[in-house]
């Protein structure tokens, strides 16, 4: 369209493709980033309207103008100066000029139904970006809603991650408590295995001791039936002794039945001689049977001694195995505490690595967000400065 005074082009201004508003289902990064920027859209498209709104009164004040000019405008009178060729021409003139301003009127009629229609697109334009405007303030009204909601979910993520960290400390402290309860496990073991070491000993050293008493006492026995023996035989010796004696008195009686005979003296010599010899032998028999009981009853109190050592030693085991079994229990008591715990343990620390994978999955959610809201921002700069360059492209 042509301007009708001076006629230079008249355009129409460049419909600007603003980028699309981020959908309501897209994900949490296009909302953050979509509230961080709705403020500069909103300035952009404030912009915009001015631009029109300031376009539409320039094209009132020109269409102003024309009619102005056309309702002045009158062709002054002159005098004729034209010569006979142009002046036979003249009807032709004359006939045309009504046409030529019928064109005029109706060219003027076309300009502004052509500046209505315009003045009615802008209205239009402006009204349905005032609508997109309200949306667009309901949609930033919804997300703020959204963006208190997700706050509130975040600090209720905090909360819960910061009673996880807790309780992490606390199954940490556990695991700890739990490491020196086994190290003192592991010594108790160690002592109960040193325990039963010695116990195994004792019970060697025990039967070693039974089979010695066993011993001792075969022995014992066999030195009292030695001794009744001896003492059997030491009777019979004293039995020939006294027999031996009766018979040496009887010679006796017959050495002085005989003193008075010669001839029998020497015979009673002879006997008496026998006698004494056999009298020593049985006293020398005797002192050695003598020397041999005394040995043997010596023998019998050693032995008696030892036994009653030994059973002392076997009480004293007795007793020391009763306060191992004793400990023995008690500390399998404690193993299965330890064991019940540690199970109790267990179980809470696999719960926390459920809860830490379900932060760290947050976690990542969060960064995967930020990184889209970063990319939206940065399609929305690249988007905003390609708009900067059509506007000023255009002023």
């Amino acid at each position: 369209m042509k301007c009708f005074r001076c006629g230079t082009n008249l355009k129409r201004p460049a419909k600007v493709n603003f980028p699309k508003a981020a959908s309501m289902t897209s994900n949490r990064g296009h909302c953050n980033a979509y509230m961080k920027d709705v403020s500069t859209k909103s300035s952009i498209e404030s912009q915009y309207i001015r631009n029109l709104q300031y376009q539409i009164y320039y094209l009132e004040m020109e269409s102003r103008y024309l009619r102005k000019l056309l309702a002045d405008q009158k062709v002054p009178e002159r005098p004729c100066k034209i010569s006979d060729d142009c002046a036979q021409d003249l009807p032709q003139c004359v006939r045309t000029k009504s046409n030529k301003q019928y064109i005029c009127e109706h060219d003027d009629g076309d300009m502004l139904k052509k500046l209505n229609n315009m003045r009615m697109d802008t209205d239009i334009e402006i009204h349905r970006l005032k609508q997109k405007l309200a949306e667009k303030d309901e949609k930033l009204a919804d997300m703020e809603k959204k963006m208190e909601e997700l706050k509130l979910t975040a600090s209720k993520h905090v909360h819960n991650l910061k009673s996880i960290e807790d309780n992490y400390k606390c199954s940490q402290t556990l695991i700890e408590k739990m490491v020196t309860e086994k190290n003192e496990q592991d010594r108790v073991k160690s002592e109960l295995f040193d325990a039963n070491e010695r116990l195994q000993h004792l019970e060697s050293s025990k039967k070693l001791l039974s089979e010695s008493n066993e011993r001792l006492r075969i022995e014992s026995s066999n030195y009292i039936r030695e001794i009744s023996d001896l003492k059997n035989r030491l009777d019979m010796c004293w039995s020939e002794v006294d027999t031996k004696n009766k018979r040496l008195e009887q010679c006796l009686s017959e050495l002085q039945e005989m003193a008075n005979i010669k001839s029998e003296k020497e015979l009673y010599a002879r006997r008496i001689s026998e006698c004494m010899d056999q009298v020593a032998k049985l006293q020398s028999q005797n002192n050695e049977l003598e020397n041999i009981l005394k040995m043997a009853n010596a023998r019998n109190v050693d032995m008696e001694t030892r036994n009653r050592g030994m059973l002392k030693e076997k009480e004293m085991l007795n007793e020391d195995k009763r306060l191992l079994l004793n400990r023995m229990a008690e500390e399998e008591k404690k193993i299965e505490r330890l064991k019940e715990a540690n199970y109790e343990l267990h179980k809470n620390q696999s719960n926390l690595d459920k809860k830490l994978k379900s932060v760290e999955e947050l976690k990542d959610l969060q960064n995967t967000l930020h990184k889209q809201k970063w990319e939206e921002f940065g399609l929305l700069a690249n988007s905003m400065h390609s708009l900067s360059q059509t506007m000023s492209a255009q002023t």
